[in-house]
This record gives C-alpha cells, sequence and structure tokens, in this order.
C-alpha cells in the first residue's frame, strides 16, 4: 500500500515508543506494516514516538519535502482546527493545491496532516504553522471566535504584531538571514518587559537595541514575490 493510499485509508496509530501523544504533539509518521493500513508516529531526530516540542519536531523533522505528519489535539477538536486553519488559509487566498489537507485516524485525538509545498516553503511558514494547529483547538466554528483562538496563547501573544503580519499576507523571511524562532525572532513582549521590570537591569540603550532588532526582524517579514 503506498503512503498516499494508507494516509486517505482511515489508518490505526499505532504507538511503539516511549512517548504516547498529548494535545499538540506532533510527529512524522511512517507505515507500522506493510500489508495493514496502520501508521506509526516516529521522531526522525531519534529517541521515540511523538515531539512535546514543536522546535524540535521543526528542526528535524518538518522539512521543505515533508510528505505527511501527525498532529495530536484534544478530543472533539478536528473540525475546529480544520476550520481554523481555513480561515487563515482563506485570509492568505491561497490555491487549492497549496493548502494543508486533513486526514482521520482511528483515534479521535489525531489527524494526518498533508502541508504540500507552500507551507513548508520557508522557516517562518513552518514556524507559525505548528503555533496555528495548537491555536486551531480553541476555536469553536459555531462560535467563530478566531481571534480569541488566535491569541488564546503566549507564543501568539507575545507576537501579535509579526503574527497579523503574517496573517495580511508577509510570510517570507529571507533564508539568508538565517531564522531562530517564532518568538525569539518577532517577540514584544521581552521589549516591555526591559521597559517596566528591568529595575536597573537594564539601561535604555539596552531597550533601544532590543527595539531596533525587533523592527528588523519585522521588516524582514516581507511579501512574496
Amino acid at each position: 500500500m503506498s503512503l498516499k493510499a494508507l494516509i486517505e485509508s482511515k489508518p490505526t496509530v499505532v504507538n511503539n515508543g516511549p512517548y504516547k501523544a498529548s494535545a499538540g504533539y506532533f510527529a512524522s509518521l511512517r507505515p507500522a506494516d506493510p500489508n495493514s493500513a496502520m501508521v506509526q508516529p516516529f521522531r526522525a531526530g531519534g529517541g521515540g514516538d511523538w515531539y512535546s516540542c514543536r522546535e524540535q519536531f521543526l528542526r528535524y523533522d518538518l522539512k521543505g519535502n515533508m510528505e505527511a505528519f501527525l498532529f495530536a489535539h484534544l478530543s472533539k477538536t478536528r473540525e475546529g482546527v480544520i476550520g481554523f486553519i481555513k480561515k487563515v488559509e482563506d485570509g492568505l487566498a491561497l490555491a487549492n493545491e497549496d493548502r494543508l489537507r486533513f486526514y482521520e485516524t482511528d483515534l479521535d485525538t489525531a489527524t494526518i496532516i498533508v502541508p504540500g509545498t507552500w507551507w513548508c516553503a520557508n522557516a517562518a511558514r513552518r514556524e507559525i504553522l505548528t503555533i496555528l494547529l495548537r491555536q486551531g483547538q480553541q476555536y469553536t466554528p459555531a462560535k467563530d471566535n478566531f481571534e480569541q483562538a488566535l491569541f488564546n496563547h503566549e507564543y501568539t501573544k507575545q507576537t501579535p504584531t509579526a503574527t497579523r503580519a503574517f496573517l495580511k499576507g508577509r510570510t517570507v523571511f529571507p533564508t539568508a538571514l538565517g531564522f531562530t524562532g517564532w518568538v525569539n525572532m518577532f517577540s514584544e513582549a521581552n521589549i516591555k518587559y526591559m521597559q517596566q521590570n528591568g529595575r536597573g537591569s537594564y539601561t535604555p540603550d539596552d531597550v533601544r537595541v532590543a527595539q531596533r532588532t525587533f523592527n528588523n526582524n519585522l521588516q524582514q517579514l516581507s511579501f512574496a514575490a
């Protein structure tokens, strides 16, 4: 059975490693048995089945040529995650072939995601994708609480300007400059902390440097050509 056919068969998820899935975890996937509709989560970085740390998943697994991955979420939130991502992709006016595709497994708490090339094309997109998937668990389509779900987590609360810029189409960060993480690059919380709670630990120059670095990083987040 091809991986594509396996993904479309609502496969059984088989955990063999020490780490079991909890909401917000990620994993690569592979056939568990060539003769049955079962998939096994695994970590390309080694050490078990699932990643609790999205940064490790990004570093070792989520690459530009990734065919599919597993996302673990809260029970009964699959439709919310799908609806949340659809609103993001609608806002970005993505073509159908650029959108995520979601496939059910035997678990109500695990979904297979086929990312396509657009979301994996650069580090900024890959970074915020893992954040948005986690945020989607908070989205209720009937309530259409998109804004509440979007900023109901420390990662987006710390990076509101960059998050909104991305959703408006500024989805490219130059590869040559290096990308060290969404929060690390775009956090406004650190600057506010330095301004309000430094108490002598930070000088005005320190604050100005932090603000300038943030502004420079944000300026580099650009529209696709």
